[in-house]
This record gives C-alpha cells, sequence and structure tokens, in this order.
C-alpha cells in the first residue's frame, strides 16, 4: 500500500483551509516572483497599452502594407500567418512590413486592442485595417484584394 496516514494532527489541512491558502491575494514580493500570466494587471501595464499603441500608429502610419503575424515570413510560426504571407507571394507583394507578435506580449495583446479583432494575423493596408486569414482568404478567393493592391498601387 502506497499511501500513507499523516501521524501529526498539525500537518492536516482541512479542505477549507487548503483552498483558502491557495485563494488567498499573495504579497506584493510574491506577486514580484510570479509568473507574467498571473501577475495582477496595474498602472503600469494600463499605461504600456499608451505606448504600444503609438508603436502600433507609428508602424501603420510609415508602411503601406503591415502584417501583424505569429513567426517572419521567411518561417511562420502559424498556419493563417502562413496562408497570408503565401497569398503575398502569388501577388509577388514584395513591399510590406511584418511584426512578430509573438516577441512581445505587449504587441501581441496590444495590436487585438487596438484594432478590435480577437486573432493573428492581422492586416493593414494604407493604414486601414483589412481583417485576418479569414477576410484575406475571402478577398483572395473573390478577386477584391488583387483589386484593392492594384488600386493602392502596391502591384
Amino acid at each position: 500500500m502506497y499511501l500513507r496516514r499523516i501521524q501529526n494532527s498539525s500537518a492536516k489541512l482541512s479542505w477549507a483551509n487548503a483552498t483558502r491558502s491557495f485563494a488567498s491575494t499573495p504579497s506584493s514580493d510574491e506577486d514580484n516572483e510570479s509568473h507574467d500570466d498571473f501577475k495582477s494587471k496595474n498602472k503600469q501595464e494600463l499605461s504600456d497599452y499608451e505606448t504600444t499603441k503609438t508603436f502600433l500608429d507609428n508602424t501603420i502610419m510609415k508602411n503601406d502594407v503591415v502584417l501583424f503575424m505569429k513567426g517572419t515570413p521567411v518561417a511562420p510560426q502559424c498556419g493563417f500567418s502562413n496562408y497570408v504571407i503565401q497569398v503575398f507571394k502569388f501577388y509577388n507583394l514584395k513591399n510590406y512590413h511584418s511584426v512578430n507578435v509573438l516577441d512581445s506580449t505587449q504587441i501581441r495583446e496590444g495590436v487585438k486592442k487596438y484594432s478590435n479583432w480577437p486573432t493573428i494575423p492581422q492586416l493593414y493596408v494604407k493604414q486601414e485595417f483589412i481583417g485576418g486569414c479569414d477576410i484575406v482568404k475571402e478577398m483572395h478567393m473573390d478577386g477584391s484584394l488583387e483589386d484593392l493592391l492594384q488600386k493602392e498601387n502596391l502591384l
């Protein structure tokens, strides 16, 4: 038998005490040592969005075509991002700027808030949000993506 009974009654915890200890809020020292995903949101993180928003604004304004993607054009880390890159190759679109959202949690989450779109990749053409992979695929299939790229003198 592999189970042993704990002889020492002081070592026994009731279920209520055990759950209470797990549910307690960590002190600020403990919070600093926890993983970023589990840290509480604070004022600094809220102001970080303003920094991220400025980065997004500048990137989108300075480039005619911007793709926020997982990975890079040479090594996409997501099938959806890869699909958009393949569409760019189909049109021989070479003049675009890509941003690997896997490099920064702030950018990955910030671009979703910025566009009010929950998924990656995200495509911008001439400062206009086009959409994600599903929208790009639909536009590619019906010819409207090529029309847009031609109208904007990008092909």
